[in-house]
């Protein structure tokens, strides 16, 4: 099984990401803290990961995908003849325990499997693993939360982008018994100084009442990106192609790229297929996510009202802002206009 671009981020420049679009860095002691999270981390997991290369879990997983495509295909009424299979060992596995919120995050989501609420856009099956990072074995009932903009850069449930009370394109699903999350979404577009991305929480030991989860802690946080390749094909269509923001590729997002030249073989791409012969018939996005359950993750200060930024923490190497940059943002980005769907 090939895991070799196990991702095991540090916490230097890619934090300071957070001045576009996510506010300032926290404090040095909180960085050099997750730093040390991340590199015990990093010994457990490299201690069991011989576990991975069972074949037997893979061909499980790869059985609820194809199960998963075909389903989504048939209901679209496309013939449901998925049968590539994208190897579950060919997954990017990513080790982080914690990553940049954002400030479009919305508590207390409805649980469900299918989060689109009839947004535009190119449908993302995501299937997620997840695996616990000192043992290797799945995590199952791990809530986890999904939340992105819409294709043109508008997240619901935001009063400033005047979607207050809308839930498209949020919720949380529950990982079964191989840790296998499915999630139905939409590629998501972009917004001024980010990359096309989908945002990621993962909760335990909570409970669940009116079908949201209750209590709890998180044990990641974190984000997930598309190949730039695969978005150069979508981007060109609508509703894509009417997103008025300016646009920032994957190499020049400040949290990416940050994590990636701190990083060595930094790789944080769901690995995508075509389910079908066009675009237009959906995305397979997999990647597996390997967590410490017994860790609750703090994501990054997003600054602001209770922010707390103290200076650069030490190794940030932080030489200056990328060209256009015009100061830091004061809050959430102004209203755009959108087409929403309301609450149920």
């Amino acid at each position: 099984m090939k895991f070799e671009r196990v991702i095991a981020p540090v916490f230097g420049l890619a934090n300071l990401a957070t001045i576009l679009a996510h506010g300032p860095p926290q404090p040095a002691a909180a960085l050099v803290r997750r730093e040390a999270l991340v590199v015990e981390a990093a010994k457990a997991y490299s201690s069991c990961a011989k576990k991975l290369k069972s074949r037997e879990a893979n061909d499980r997983r790869d059985a609820k995908t194809q199960s998963f495509v075909n389903s989504y295909l048939e209901s679209r009424g496309l013939e449901p003849s998925f049968d590539k299979r994208i190897d579950s060992a060919n997954a990017t596995c990513v080790l982080a325990p914690e990553e940049v919120e954002g400030p479009y995050y919305v508590s207390g989501e409805l649980i469900r499997n299918d989060i689109r609420e009839k947004q535009a856009g190119i449908d993302l099956l995501l299937d997620v693993q997840l695996l616990n990072v000192h043992t290797c074995e799945p995590l199952k009932n791990v809530l986890v939360d999904f939340w992105s903009c819409n294709s043109t850069g508008v997240y619901g449930g935001i009063g400033i982008e005047n979607t207050l009370g809308l839930t498209f394109l949020r919720g949380l699903v529950k990982s079964d018994n191989d840790g296998v999350v499915q999630v139905l979404t939409k590629v998501p577009g972009w917004y001024t100084g980010r990359a096309q991305h989908i945002h990621v929480k993962a909760h335990v030991n909570y409970t669940i009442a009116n079908n949201t989860v209750q209590g709890g802690s998180v044990v990641h946080t974190g984000q997930l990106y598309l190949n730039q390749s695969i978005l150069s094909e979508i981007n060109v269509l609508a509703p894509y192609s009417a997103d008025p923001n300016p646009f920032t590729l994957n190499s020049a997002d400040f949290i990416f790229t940050g994590e990636a030249n701190a990083t060595a073989g930094y790789d944080a791409y769901i690995h995508v297929t075509k389910t079908g012969k066009t675009l237009s018939d959906g995305l397979l996005g997999k990647i597996t996510l390997a967590l410490d359950p017994n860790k609750a993750a703090t994501p990054v200060d997003m600054g602001g009202p209770g922010g707390n930024f103290t200076g650069w923490p030490p190794g940030a190497n932080f030489t200056g802002f990328p060209p256009g940059f015009s100061g830091f943002p004061t809050g959430s980005p102004p209203a755009r206009p959108t087409t929403t769907t309301k609450k149920a």
